[in-house]
């Protein structure tokens, strides 16, 4: 079974459809903070080489994802294969 979102249209052309555009968008801004905001980040800093960083950037290229992304996508498929 598909999963299929559903959208609302708004007309934002008048002042309620842009008030309404308006509180939709931040609720979606405020959803998407919400999943970090909370939690305590870590910052790292490494060193690869430039070999392995080129096929990442034609990776992230490709895929339309961040650096940031990216690792965070290879550390979640890592342990959730080892479990």
């Amino acid at each position: 079974m598909e999963k299929k979102k559903l959208t609302r249209t708004i007309n934002a052309t008048t002042a309620s459809g842009q008030e309404i555009a308006l509180q939709e968008l931040n609720k979606k801004i405020t959803n998407t903070d919400a999943t970090t905001k909370n939690k305590p980040m870590k910052r790292l800093n490494m060193e690869i080489g430039q070999d392995l960083y080129d096929q990442i950037e034609a990776e992230i290229e490709e895929t339309g994802q961040t650096i940031k992304g990216f690792f965070v996508m290879l550390a979640k498929q890592h342990f959730k294969n080892k479990q």
